[in-house]
């Protein structure tokens, strides 16, 4: 859009400026409401523990923070899975708490891990996003904010640094038939790169639930 914005001879620059106005403000209005919910679901939490705490253990507790994380470890591969899209690269009001979520809940779904990786030497980060074909939603794969799995990598210890010498990373983007926006994180040693990279989308990831649907807390 923006490249027809800046064609001067575009007869519609002005109908197409409001249009660029009007998808900023809905960027901004997005990270807003996204920041509203993490309060409010904190307070959920809260309730749902109060409630009942023999009913509600730490997993259940968990199921109702955003992005909700799995994670695993397996054939020298840690991967990760996040039921959301990350943060908009844009600096805008809200991206700030919501960039905070992500880090937070992946370092804590990698440090709960029994078996926690602990790469030594250069890895390599390819990351899948999972998007519903019949989406209207279109963006640039570069738009979204992947440091943030980075940062929690480096956080959570898995890798020493994240410096051009230390990691590398690769990100694709697949149309699927689920509802659900996902992430899908898997990271292991360079070496291991061509057991990691994948060039059609994973049936098992795509046609994954998320875990509150078949959650209930009881006191509904």
């Amino acid at each position: 859009m923006e490249k027809f914005y800046n064609d001067t001879n575009n007869p519609l620059r002005n109908q197409i400026s409001y249009l660029i106005d009007a998808i900023n403000k809905i960027e901004i209005a997005i990270y807003q409401t996204r920041t509203k919910l993490l309060e409010i679901q904190s307070i959920i939490n809260l309730i749902a523990l109060n409630y009942n705490k023999t009913k509600v253990d730490d997993k259940s507790y968990d199921l109702y923070d955003k992005p909700y994380v799995e994670s695993w470890f397996q054939d020298n591969i840690l991967h990760i899975l996040i039921y959301d899209l990350p943060p908009h690269i844009k600096k805008i009001a809200g991206a700030y708490e919501y960039e905070n979520a992500w880090q937070k809940n992946i370092s804590k779904a990698i440090l709960s891990l029994p078996d926690k990786p602990s790469f030594k030497q250069k890895c390599f980060c390819w990351i899948e996003f999972y998007c519903p074909a019949n989406s209207c939603f279109r963006f640039d794969i570069d738009n979204h904010f992947v440091g943030v799995i980075i940062d929690a990598l480096h956080k959570s210890y898995v890798i020493d640094d994240d410096n051009y010498e230390q990691l590398g990373i690769g990100v694709i983007g697949f149309s699927t038939n689920s509802s659900i926006y996902k992430t899908y994180a898997k990271i292991s040693t360079i070496d291991n790169i061509y057991n990691i990279i994948s060039t059609q989308p994973s049936n098992e990831i795509a046609s994954k639930k998320h875990p509150i649907d078949n959650f209930n807390l009881g006191f509904w």
